[in-house]
């Protein structure tokens, strides 16, 4: 036999390797009780393989119905197929090890990144690089300045051709994306303080107060440099980078090389806490085995604000618009999600830790309390429970794991633990969520009022009511028991942003709260309504389970499908612009921003706004003057954002207002009046005279107050860095408001009289039509000092007439809390109002006094 002859026999009797999912999952050598797919895996599998010539797919999937063995498969897939070496990527460490294992139970090949010695640097398996076997790593093993797949332009590793790729847990890679894309760089480094030197004056003219607030190290306040004082200094804040891109500096040297090219084009962010240099978009050309990989698969297990993976990863519009969902609410499990207040207004939160703390020190279940920050985490330290930070996060999932009995509370902890099973029953949510970042805070306060920051919020909140139902056979309680978190949840303009599930889980909570809040129970009767509740699914009751299927089934049943297509295309268009400008294609992206989004006849105000200062950021260094006048465009619709460098000083025209009609449009957003009532509380229970007591709260408190009582409201000091901590405005009136909540002396300084008059000058100059204009100071006494003389027509809001006001206030949402925000009219409310006194014309008169 001829040479020829033998490699006809070998070629004949080779078999093609197959490619079919399902196909590939019956010919492997699975461990006992892994030998069948489930159904929604099958289902999902047979839909992608339809899609598989597609370059980007995105893929939802509930947690617990199997999305890492589909990942696996479709991976296997086009490894078969012969398109190039595969990699699952992970958002940590811990779910790379859950992958390997999960490949281990049936029998597919992987590999992982390993070192051959301590001393010798990682390289690549030869087996992933052969296409033999599955790569799995973390998705920062990939997307990093240093990273071993290869960087464009370094030369220090490879560039790794890829075939194929997978995101797991997609929203969490996008925030390490983000990151190893920033130079973060903490207040107790030298370079803080050079920075901020660098940058102080021009914080300083956005704001006194914010930038006093950074100076003293505020971790909750960040603010954006102004983008045109950014520009002008970039030589020097490269001086002072490059002299600190040293390996010791960790959080320079590793991003170094993805965003160094990119200074020019970016942004930052100053806090007290911290500085953060951000690219405005993420160099992924940076990574050309992300960039150019053939194929970009994507999995989460839900996806709230699907626009940012356009914006950010660049993933395609279509993949977004079309992502392959197979819903099966069996795979769910159930969420009973409470909130207590529903019950009863009469119930405090330490009510509420009392009987939560009955069963951890009584039944011995494992409690874990999600929170925002350190200082509520400190709050239910004092109640017994282990605050748990990176430190000892390990020790504390295995005794989770291993026992009963925890109790534990993790800080701004909402994804990335899954608390299945016994871990963890009973999860309460004390506190609405904040950005991680710094950037993050400062976006969120200029974005406040937009789709894009609620829908954040939203998918936050959902991470963190999943932590603890990681299956469909799983079960939890979840406590909402801040007044932040249940407004936001409350309020019906932010269901939208929420899964249907969790809208089912919700609305299931209303309902049973509802009846009984209607019947005003005591607080004893709310206290044993609310355990009986909770016992049902902790005991398994039979009938609670059928009943929570039934309803919750109900619920999805009545819901429709909102499209989300407008703002994918909206998302596809901001990643344009940005290339565009990366490219240092100029006229072509601003003018994008001007068709797309400027006139968008769909977006609030806000966001317009926002977009008017993109604009103007591109266009400053090519036209100053041009930018200019599309910043102060941008402030006039947004008065969080920046304030122009030459702000306009033409006076305007009052927004005047109807004040029942705009008090209508306030409370419509709740569903129920028992969340309009909790609301109002809240805002009551922060205006306080207390010293020491956070004057941004109280200014903020009397600004949302302004806007429930109907008034035009705002802060002009804090938008505008001048004018009255407040300024409430009707149609026949104008209120200047000062905040001295702080106050400790009984005797009115004369410097606070003077802010006041200055106040009053500045509307008078600011506005063209000014009507019965009022100052009003917001302060514990009303006795001037003897060198202090009040101006006319400034009055005292004194503590008698602050508790007065609370009193009013509260006795007008009890009122309307008597029917449905809904079926309210205008006429009725006028009515309510003037029985309160808390019409525009009565206000002084009933809530004010005199100096003396």
């Amino acid at each position: 036999m001829g040479i020829f002859d033998k490699i006809k026999n070998v070629e004949s009797g080779m078999e093609k390797k197959k490619t079919n999912p399902i196909e590939i999952f019956n010919s492997l050598n699975h461990k006992m009780g892994y030998e069948y797919l489930r159904d929604i895996q099958a289902t999902f599998l047979k839909e992608w393989y339809l899609s598989r010539e597609e370059r980007d797919v995105v893929g939802i999937a509930n947690t617990g119905s199997g999305k890492t063995l589909i990942g696996l498969l479709m991976l296997y897939s086009k490894m078969n197929e012969g398109i190039g070496p595969v990699v699952y990527l992970c958002p940590d460490n811990q779910l790379v090890e859950q992958v390997v294992m999960e490949a281990e139970f049936h029998g597919i090949p992987v590999t992982q990144i390993r070192r051959e010695s301590p001393d010798s640097r990682q390289e690549m398996p030869i087996d992933f690089i052969n296409s033999q076997a599955i790569l799995i790593t973390t998705f920062e093993k990939m997307y990093n300045g240093h990273s071993i797949f290869g960087v464009t332009e370094t030369g220090n590793r490879e560039i790794q051709d890829i075939g194929a790729l997978l995101i797991d847990d997609a929203h969490t890679c996008i925030k390490k994306a983000r990151k190893q894309s920033s130079f973060l760089i903490p207040k107790d480094h030298d370079m803080y303080k050079e920075i901020l030197d660098l940058f102080e004056r021009d914080l300083e003219s956005q704001g006194s107060g914010v930038f006093h607030a950074i100076k003293k190290g505020e971790k909750t306040v960040a603010r954006l440099v102004p983008y045109w004082s950014y520009q002008n200094k970039i030589k020097v804040l490269k001086k002072i980078i490059e002299k600190n891109d040293v390996q010791e500096n960790f959080y320079m040297y590793i991003p170094f090389n993805l965003i160094f090219d990119y200074l020019e084009k970016s942004n930052c962010y100053i806090s007290g806490d911290g500085i953060e240099i951000t690219p405005l978009q993420l160099p992924l050309d940076k990574i050309p085995s992300f960039f150019k990989a053939k194929h970009r698969f994507v999995l989460s297990a839900t996806f709230n604000n699907m626009p940012e993976l356009i914006t950010e990863l660049g993933i395609s519009k279509d993949a977004c618009l079309h992502p392959i969902n197979i819903k099966k609410e069996s795979a769910v499990g159930e969420r009973l999600i409470i909130a207590p207040k529903r019950y009863s207004s009469e119930l405090t939160n330490n009510d509420m830790k009392s009987l939560i703390k009955l069963y951890w020190e009584k039944k011995g279940y494992n409690i874990v309390i999600l929170v925002p920050n350190i200082r509520k985490a400190q709050i239910w330290e004092k109640e017994g429970a282990l605050i748990v930070d990176k430190e000892n996060i390990c020790d504390a999932v295995n005794k989770l794991k291993n026992g009963n009995n925890n109790f534990m509370v993790l800080i701004n902890r909402y994804d990335g633990i899954d608390l299945w099973g016994n871990m963890c029953h009973l999860l309460i949510l004390d506190g609405l969520p904040k950005g991680k970042s710094i950037r993050d805070i400062a976006v969120a306060h200029m974005r406040s009022e937009s789709p894009l920051t609620k829908a954040t919020t939203a998918q936050t909140i959902e991470q963190g009511l999943g932590r603890s139902v990681r299956s469909g056979s799983d079960y939890c309680v979840t406590l909402l028991l801040d007044d932040n978190l249940l407004n936001f949840i409350s309020n019906n303009n932010n269901r939208k942003y929420f899964s249907e599930t969790t809208r089912a889980q919700l609305d299931l909570g209303i309902s049973l709260s509802m009846d009984f809040f209607k019947e005003k129970r005591n607080l004893i009767e709310a206290k044993n309504e609310i355990v009986g509740t909770i016992n049902l699914v902790l005991d398994r009751n039979p009938d609670w389970i059928s009943y929570y299927k039934t309803i919750t089934e109900q619920y999805l049943e009545r819901y429709t499908t909102v499209s989300n297509e407008e703002s994918l295309i909206l998302a596809q268009d901001e990643y344009i612009v940005l290339s565009y400008y990366k490219s240092n294609k100029i006229s072509d992206a601003v003018n994008i921003i001007r068709e797309k989004f400027i006139a968008n006849g769909n977006l609030v105000d806000s966001d317009i706004g926002w977009y008017f200062q993109l604009a103007a950021q591109i266009m400053n260094r090519f036209d100053e003057t041009e930018a200019n006048n599309l910043q102060v465009k941008a402030k006039e619709l947004n008065s969080n954002l920046l304030i122009p460098r030459f702000p306009d000083y033409s006076k305007k025209t009052k927004n005047k207002t109807v004040q029942a009609m705009n008090v209508k449009k306030w409370i419509v957003v709740y569903s129920t009046g028992t969340d309009l009532k909790i609301a109002i509380d809240s805002i009551l229970s922060k205006l306080l005279y207390v010293p020491n007591a956070d004057s941004n709260i109280f200014e903020d408190a009397i600004k949302k107050l302004g806007d429930f009582l109907g008034y035009t409201s705002s802060r002009p000091e804090q938008e505008r860095n001048d004018g009255p901590d407040n300024l409430w405005v009707s149609e026949n009136n104008s209120f200047i408001i000062e905040c001295k909540n702080q106050g400790t002396s009984q005797l009115l300084p004369r410097k606070d009289m003077e802010q006041v008059l200055h106040s009053l000058v500045w509307y008078q100059n600011y506005f063209l039509d000014q009507g019965n204009i009022s100052g009003i100071i917001f302060r514990k006494s009303n006795i001037l000092a003897k060198n202090c003389h009040a101006g006319e027509n400034i009055y005292s809001v004194n503590q008698e007439k602050l508790d007065s006001l609370k009193t009013n206030v509260s006795n007008f949402s009890a009122a309307l809390c008597e029917k449905s925000p809904n079926e309210w009219t205008i006429s009725d409310i006028e009515k309510l109002l003037r029985q309160n006194y808390l019409l525009e014309n009565q206000f002084i008169q009933n809530f004010t006094v005199n100096f003396k």
